[in-house]
C-alpha cells in the first residue's frame, strides 16, 4: 500500500463519479459549501445534477458514462485530478435493468476508472465498496474484520460485483502501486430521505423474518460516510475499512420502532413462497433471499476508528432513528387536499385538523367545500377553502399560490379527486371514458405539475389516493379502473424521477369505502369506514409507503390476482353478475 501523503486542499483537484447519486450529491454539497476548499471539483454522472446546485468557479460539471473507457481516460487526461472519489455504482435495479448491465458499470466501468487513474498520475482513489462484498454466509464470523475474506454470493449482483472489483484492486495494488486507495466497506447507509430495497422492506406494514434469525443491521448515517471520505481526502490515507456505526439493530426491532408488525415465518416457507413468486415474474426476489436475511454481515468497526482515525457520530441506533423520525412529520405540516368535500376529503381533513395542521381545501362544489371548511375550522385548524376544477390548469396554478402565499409550503399534496363510473364498455362513450381519465388522472397530474417545486423544496409527500381498480381488474368499470391504472403507472415512474429529490410518493389503495361514491352500487360488497381508511392512509403518507392495501379485500385482491389472475377474474364476475350480467 502507498505510504500516505496529506492532499494539499487548496491546490487539490477533485473528481467524483456518480456526483448526481445519493451519497455523491451529499459529498459535492459538503465540499463546495467550503469556499476556500480545493482548486476544482469535476463532478460527473450519467444523470445531471441535481437543480438546486449553484454554479461555483470552482464546480466542472461533467457527464459521464464510466462505461465508455475512451471518455474516463479523456477526462481523467484533462483534468489530471490529486484524488478521485468513486461512487458511480448501480445499488438499486431500477426495473428493466439486466444484469449484464449491472457488471458492466459495476465492475467494468470501475476498472476504466481504475486504468485512467494509474496512466494519469492520480494519487488516491477512494472507492465505496459495501459490507455485502463478504457475502451472506451462515459461517460468518459474528463481527467481520476487514481481514476476512471477501465471498459476496454469486446469486445477488451487488453482492458479487463488489467482490470482484475488490479482487480488482487487490491487483491494481500490485500493478500499479504508486495509486494510493482507500477502500470503505460501508454497511446499510440511512439519511432523512433514504429510499431504497432496504427502507422497502423497513416501511412494510407487516415485516417478514426467518424464524430463528436476529437478521441483524448495522447502519451508518449518510453524513459520516461523507465526513469518512472527506477524512480520506484531507489525509490521504489509503487501506481498506468497514464504515458503519456502532452497535447493530434487528429486524424485529426495526419493526417494532416503525409501529409495524413483524412476522417470522418458517424458512420453508419463504423459500416456498419465493420461488413461487419469482417463477411467475412477480417481483424482484427468489428464494435466495433468504440469505439476505437470515446471515446479514455484521461490521467491525475497530480499525476505521483505531487506524483511519475516524469514529461516525452516530450508532446504527442513532442513525436509524433519524431517518425514522425524518418519514414523520413532528410539528404542523400544510396539507393539501383535493376533492375535500366529499366522503374521504372530509375523513382526510378532519383528520389532518384534529393533528394540528393547515389545510388548503381544494373542491369544485362550494356546498361540500364549505362543509369541511367549516368543520376544519370548528377543530381549531388554520385553513383556507379553494373552489376550483382539476380540469382547469389555470385552476391549479391558482389553487398552488393561494396554498403557498397564505402558507409559505407545501409538506403533503393528496390527489383525492375523482368521479366513479360503473357501466360496461359496450354501454359508455369513449367520451365519458376521457372525462374520467380527464378528472381522475390527468386532475392529479395536473395539481401535482403545480405543486411539486415545492414538495420538492420540503421534501415533501404524495399520496395518490386509489383503489383495487387500480391494480386489478373489475367488471363493469372499464373506465374508472383505466384512470387508476394510468394512475399507479404514472405516480410508480415519477417515484423513480424524485428519489434524490427526497419526495415520497404513496399509492394508497382502499377496499370499498361507505361513501356517497359508492352511492349507485349493487354488489353488496362489505364497505369500510370511511375515517378509518382516512387514518390508514395519512398513517402510510407520514411513513412514505410506496403503497398501502387496505381492507382485508384490497389484500386479498392484490396477491390473489398476481398470484391466479385467471381465478381473480371469475370471481370478479360472479360478484357483479346480477348488476353486470356477461
Amino acid at each position: 500500500m502507498a505510504k500516505p501523503k496529506k492532499n494539499s486542499r487548496d491546490n487539490a483537484t477533485i473528481l467524483i463519479t456518480g456526483a448526481a447519486g445519493f451519497v455523491g450529491d451529499a459529498l459535492l454539497r459538503s465540499l463546495l459549501d467550503e469556499p476556500s476548499g480545493f482548486a476544482s471539483i469535476i463532478a460527473t454522472d450519467i444523470r445531471p445534477l441535481a437543480d438546486d446546485i449553484a454554479d461555483d468557479r470552482r464546480l466542472v460539471r461533467g457527464n459521464l458514462d464510466i462505461r465508455d473507457a475512451d471518455a474516463v481516460n479523456d477526462l481523467i487526461a484533462e483534468h489530471k485530478p490529486d484524488v478521485v472519489v468513486h461512487l458511480a455504482a448501480i445499488v438499486t435495479p431500477p426495473p428493466g435493468d439486466t444484469r449484464k448491465l449491472q457488471y458492466e458499470v459495476d465492475v467494468l466501468g470501475t476498472r476504466n476508472v481504475v486504468q485512467a487513474c494509474a496512466k494519469h498520475g492520480v494519487k488516491q482513489l477512494i472507492y465505496t465498496s459495501s459490507g455485502a462484498a463478504y457475502g451472506y454466509h451462515p459461517d460468518n464470523p459474528a463481527w467481520l474484520k476487514e481481514s476476512d475474506p471477501v465471498r459476496g454470493n454469486e446469486v445477488f449482483a451487488y453482492a458479487h460485483h463488489k467482490r470482484m472489483v475488490e479482487e480488482d484492486l487487490e491487483r491494481a495494488r500490485k500493478d500499479f502501486p504508486h495509486l494510493g486507495q482507500l477502500i470503505f466497506r460501508v454497511s446499510t447507509v440511512l439519511g432523512p430521505r433514504t429510499d431504497n430495497q432496504i427502507t422497502g422492506l423497513f416501511e412494510q406494514p407487516v415485516v417478514p423474518g426467518i424464524r430463528g434469525a436476529d437478521s441483524p443491521f448495522c447502519i451508518v448515517a449518510d453524513f459520516d460516510v461523507v465526513d469518512a471520505i472527506r477524512h480520506g481526502i484531507t489525509t490521504g490515507k489509503t487501506g481498506i475499512y468497514n464504515l458503519t456505526g456502532d452497535g447493530v439493530l434487528s429486524l424485529e426491532e426495526i419493526a417494532r420502532r416503525m409501529n409495524n408488525r413483524y412476522l417470522p415465518l418458517p424458512e420453508s416457507i419463504v423459500r416456498t413462497a419465493l420461488a413461487a413468486l419469482s417463477s411467475r415474474g412477480i417481483g424482484p426476489y427468489g428464494p435466495e433471499q433468504v440469505l439476505f436475511i437470515k446471515h446479514r454481515p455484521v461490521l467491525d468497526n475497530t480499525a476505521l476508528k483505531r487506524d483511519f482515525g475516524f469514529t461516525p457520530s452516530l450508532t446504527t441506533e442513532e442513525a436509524f432513528e433519524r431517518y425514522r423520525k425524518a418519514r414523520t412529520l413532528s410539528g404542523p405540516a400544510t396539507v393539501l387536499i383535493t376533492g375535500a368535500g366529499g366522503g374521504l376529503g372530509f375523513e382526510l381533513a378532519r383528520a389532518h385538523a384534529r393533528r394540528g395542521d393547515r389545510l388548503a381545501l381544494l373542491e369544485h362544489n362550494p356546498t361540500a367545500l364549505e362543509r369541511t371548511f367549516m368543520m376544519a375550522r370548528a377543530l381549531g385548524a388554520k385553513a383556507i377553502a379553494i373552489n376550483a376544477d382539476l380540469r382547469n390548469p389555470d385552476d391549479c396554478q391558482r389553487a398552488v399560490a393561494q396554498t403557498t402565499q397564505t402558507f409559505g409550503a407545501i409538506d403533503i399534496l393528496y390527489n383525492n379527486a375523482a368521479i366513479p363510473s360503473r357501466d360496461l364498455f359496450s354501454n359508455t362513450t369513449s367520451a365519458r371514458i376521457e372525462e374520467v381519465i380527464d378528472v381522475n388522472l390527468m386532475g392529479a397530474v395536473r395539481i401535482t405539475e403545480a405543486a411539486l417545486p415545492w414538495l420538492t423544496r420540503s421534501r415533501g409527500r404524495i399520496c395518490a389516493i386509489s383503489s383495487v381498480a387500480g391494480f386489478a381488474p373489475l367488471t363493469g368499470r372499464t373506465a374508472y379502473a383505466a384512470s387508476k391504472h394510468a394512475l399507479h403507472g404514472f405516480f410508480d415512474s415519477l417515484r423513480t424521477e424524485l428519489v434524490d429529490q427526497g419526495v415520497s410518493i404513496t399509492l394508497a389503495c382502499p377496499a370499498y369505502i361507505k361513501t356517497a361514491f359508492r352511492k349507485d352500487a349493487r354488489d353488496n360488497a362489505s364497505e369500510l369506514n370511511p375515517s378509518e381508511v382516512a387514518d390508514a392512509i395519512i398513517d402510510a403518507t407520514l411513513n412514505r409507503r410506496r403503497i398501502a392495501l387496505i381492507g382485508a379485500t384490497a389484500r386479498q385482491a392484490y396477491w390473489l390476482h398476481k398470484l391466479a389472475p385467471t381465478l381473480f377474474e371469475r370471481l370478479m364476475r360472479r360478484s357483479v353478475k346480477d348488476e353486470f350480467p356477461t
